[in-house]
């Protein structure tokens, strides 16, 4: 069996065929992410009033449980995205930016 080489063009993706290959990364392409579930608890009002707080927290138990966290969060600091991404607020990410040295 020839495994197909992924086109440049998602749309043109051969699903059938990269499963029949990489059953395993086919999985975890498509497996449903915790966020889906519940896309307000990540908004970027998140945080700011006790009831936030408890939206983030709400959030952040989501986010643990989601095979792509760290790939997340680190989207989210690379492109200064608001709100809750990869269990972190922009705020989190912020801090560990500035006490890294580097630009949030």
């Amino acid at each position: 069996m020839t495994c197909p080489v992924p086109p440049p063009d998602l749309a043109a993706l051969d699903i059938p065929a990269l499963a029949a290959c990489f059953p395993a990364l086919l999985a975890d392409i498509i497996q449903p992410l915790p966020c889906a579930t519940a896309p307000h608890l990540f908004s970027t009002s998140a945080g700011i009033t006790n009831r936030g707080r408890d939206t983030v927290h709400a959030a952040q138990r989501l986010c643990a449980q989601c095979h792509l966290r760290d790939p997340c969060a680190a989207y989210a600091t690379q492109h200064h995205e608001r709100g809750i991404w990869g269990g972190t607020t922009q705020y989190q990410r912020a801090r560990v930016c500035k006490e890294n040295g580097s630009v949030p």
